[in-house]
């Protein structure tokens, strides 16, 4: 069970193109933006879910599964139960949370596992899943990471040892992202034996080749380095200037896709979904298990 990051010569140079689908997003993809060159099966390689929606199981977008890529984040409050607001106003009690027998540490296990039994389903399903917790830690933005670095890599580890060594997870590649808010990143890193892939996320324009460098001076050899969210797609001629040879990239949803202004424009997105050099859906393999 595995995704072609970086393990083939034509994907290690060629970045997989990514996109969020909205809240609301509606299981049938071609139905959003019919400005992609559909005639030409573009679609993104990789499709993006939010935990917060973990009981709706079509959040591994149906009529993709079993050829596009599936990763998912989880904006959830401290609570784990709640959802975006929540992510951003809630706090956790980091002096008692990873104390073994207090109420503050129990609530934190319970949480944790509130995903469980949906990744679980997935694991079952065949499909792998990019898993992409507590991203942007280093911002301050969101409760996850206000805890400060030290805290967060307890957190980070403490939900990787539980999903693999507790309860089994094993169709899960650990993607860890930051924000481009932070000079030194090495304090928030939780280490190379809970990290598959590492990134960072940036709403400014061009490829952001100076955050890639800070995040490639973090990576041990052979792990991919992503373009984790974006807001304006870099072209590949920006990518190659600025030395920044992201694995993918995914795009935020809505209005990045549906407001010309803010840079992706029908025609860009056209270009960029016609272009050689991106890995669209259907130049990926069959890597998920399905009993089609």
């Amino acid at each position: 069970m595995g995704i072609p990051i970086n393990t083939h010569n034509k994907y290690s140079t060629n970045p997989l193109l990514g996109q969020l689908p909205p809240p609301d997003f509606p299981c049938f993809f071609p139905s959003l933006f019919p400005f992609y060159p559909l005639q030409r099966r573009a679609f993104p390689a990789i499709l993006q879910a939010d935990s917060c929606k973990a009981k709706e199981k079509h959040y591994v977008p149906s009529p993709l599964r079993g050829k596009s890529a599936a990763t998912i984040c989880w904006h959830t409050g401290a609570d784990f139960f709640s959802g975006y607001p929540e992510c951003r106003e809630s706090e956790l009690d980091w002096a008692s949370a990873f104390v073994d027998g207090t109420e503050a540490n129990r609530r934190l296990l319970d949480g944790l596992d509130h995903a469980v039994p949906y990744l679980k389903r997935l694991q079952s399903d065949g499909v792998p899943i990019l898993w992409r917790p507590f991203h942007e830690m280093d911002g301050g933005w969101f409760w996850w990471g206000r805890g400060g670095a030290e805290n967060f890599v307890r957190l980070w580890r403490l939900m990787y040892d539980r999903y693999t060594h507790v309860h089994g997870l094993r169709n899960l590649i650990w993607v860890l992202g930051f924000s481009d808010a932070t000079a030194d990143l090495r304090p928030w890193y939780p280490g190379d034996d809970v990290v598959d892939i590492l990134g960072g996320d940036s709403y400014k324009v061009g490829a952001q080749g100076d955050l890639y460098r800070r995040c490639a001076a973090l990576a041990p050899a052979g792990m991919p380095i992503v373009f984790h969210e974006c807001g304006q797609i870099p072209t590949r001629a920006e990518m190659d200037a600025a030395a920044a040879p992201w694995a993918y990239f995914m795009v935020w949803h809505t209005s990045w896709l549906t407001d010309s202004s803010k840079g992706n424009t029908p025609e860009s997105l056209r270009a960029i979904y016609r272009d050689s050099s991106f890995v669209t859906l259907h130049q990926l393999p069959d890597f998920i298990e399905s009993d089609e």
